[in-house]
């Protein structure tokens, strides 16, 4: 079918609905990004239709086989990814029969109580002829398997067959696999500790951005749910702005989500350690409180935290073609990454690892000491993976309180020079300190200056001299440093 021609409250560039369908209600249905439902389906609004909003939505990325059958009369959703199986049935109501002698097709709906949304979550799958009926949430990464009938709620990464639909398989976070569940008390268990031993927590340290963290936490949280493999924890370093009372609302309505206050200020560096200390999760993602998950972000994290097992994952922005990599060593990573590595939202840690560090604070104060994390994480293990994928939006923010000569010069190098002829070879030390001259530092710099980024430059030319005036190329990097530093100078 021509989908230029249905009036849909939305479709998403790249849908395609095969011309062989049945569509009632289109202005309440919107269909995603790059979805693609095969022939025979029945897509259809029960209720009055007047488009005020979607009452059907389909995802980015779902997948339907051939004979999709669905009606809302509230809300059905199937989340981006999930797949259909031939033949699966969703409906968000049920059929009314209590009018005894009146045929059942003209009984209409039966209301029900409570929820009237029905929801399949994000990565699931429907197998062939499985039936979803009534007000019911099946969590994200879950199975159905075939010919089931599913009339109540099915958690997070779980597996369910039968008439009803009952679990079998869970995803057990302290096993670390998919185990089998044999009674209620087996289910309660594993979800008891996915709340005690989260896989993964999305670590938000926050000061006096309450805006930004409003938006932060409405970008993660519906990423995760209450009953999922994820917690979101959010440290407040003592805001005085709203931050404490937004905080509260949102736990009312998140489970997943667990906040600390700090008696007082601690400054950002000692706020992300004391964040990891307060989390539970086996790894920890880092995360500024001004960078916003977008959406889809949060589950290849999961895939590529799983399947890979290393120390540490960095999440490499610039080259997002989807692929997870298992690299090796101090200068691989400082190749691959140079002072990048220094983007904190980029990182996810084994958390314990970190926790065990002899001395895990011993670079605070230069911005930086997460990078000190890693290089000793390579000690333990030299393996780490990239996960090659844009996956935030950012607010870009100045950072408060740090100096960019001191950060991006002093901090980098003496966390290398630690670490040089100890993991990170002398002559990748060496290199990298004219790499970062070229690729990060001065034209940042410049950049920063030219459109008037607020930030600390002062001491700029002191600090590289210190950490240059021996470099063969001191002379003419010198003259560049001057002709920069110019810039704010003529501003």
């Amino acid at each position: 079918m021509d989908n230029g021609q249905q009036p849909f409250y939305s479709l998403g560039e790249g849908a395609r609905l095969d011309a062989s369908g049945l569509i009632y209600g289109a202005e309440e249905i919107s269909v995603g990004h790059e979805a693609m439902i095969s022939a025979g389906y029945r897509l259809i609004v029960t209720s009055t239709v007047s488009g005020i909003r979607p009452k059907l939505i389909i995802g980015d990325g779902v997948q339907a086989d051939i004979g999709l059958n669905v009606t809302a009369k509230h809300h059905v959703e199937l989340e981006r990814s999930v797949w259909c199986g031939p033949y699966v049935v969703l409906s968000d109501a049920e059929a009314e029969y209590r009018k005894t002698g009146l045929p059942i097709y003209k009984q209409g709906i039966r209301e029900t109580g409570g929820a009237k949304r029905l929801i399949v979550g994000e990565g699931s799958y429907l197998g062939p002829y499985a039936v979803v009926e009534g007000p019911v949430t099946i969590g994200k990464g879950c199975v159905i398997g075939a010919g089931s009938v599913v009339r109540a709620d099915v958690p997070d990464y779980s597996v369910v067959s039968g008439v009803p639909a009952r679990i079998e398989r869970m995803f057990d976070t302290v096993a670390e696999d998919w185990i089998a569940v044999e009674s209620e008390r087996d289910v309660a268990d594993v979800l008891r500790r996915r709340r005690e031993h989260p896989l993964l927590s999305i670590c938000i340290p926050t000061y006096n951005r309450v805006k930004e963290l409003e938006e932060c936490l409405d970008a993660a949280l519906p990423q995760t749910s209450m009953n999922g493999l994820i917690e979101v924890c959010v440290s407040d370093n003592a805001s005085d702005d709203g931050t404490a009372a937004l905080l509260a609302r949102y736990v009312m309505k998140y489970p997943q989500l667990r906040t600390v206050r700090q008696p007082e200020n601690i400054g950002g560096e000692r706020n992300y350690l004391e964040i990891l200390k307060f989390a539970r999760g086996k790894y920890a993602k880092l995360h500024g409180d001004d960078d916003y998950f977008v959406p889809g972000a949060v589950q290849p994290i999961l895939y590529a935290l799983l399947h890979k097992r290393t120390r540490f994952l960095f999440i490499d922005v610039l080259r997002s073609d989807g692929t997870v990599e298992v690299l090796e060593g101090m200068d691989t990573l400082v190749r691959e990454l140079s002072l990048a590595s220094g983007f904190i939202t980029s990182i996810v840690v084994d958390r314990e690892a970190v926790l065990r560090l002899s001395e895990p604070d011993r670079f605070i104060g230069t911005s930086l000491n997460h990078i000190y994390w890693l290089m000793e994480l390579l000690r333990e293990d030299p393996r780490f993976a990239l996960l090659k994928l844009s996956m935030f939006r950012y607010a870009f923010n100045a950072p408060r309180g740090y100096n960019y000569g001191d950060a991006a010069i002093r901090g980098y190098l003496e966390i290398l020079r630690h670490f040089a002829g100890r993991g990170l070879s002398e002559e990748v030390y060496a290199a990298e300190k004219k790499i970062v001259l070229d690729r990060f530092v001065l034209p940042r710099l410049e950049m920063m200056l030219e459109v008037g980024f607020d930030f600390d430059y002062g001491g700029f030319e002191a600090v590289f001299t210190e950490h240059y005036e021996r470099e063969p190329y001191y002379g003419q990097y010198l003259a560049e440093v001057r002709r920069i530093v110019g810039l704010r100078d003529r501003g």
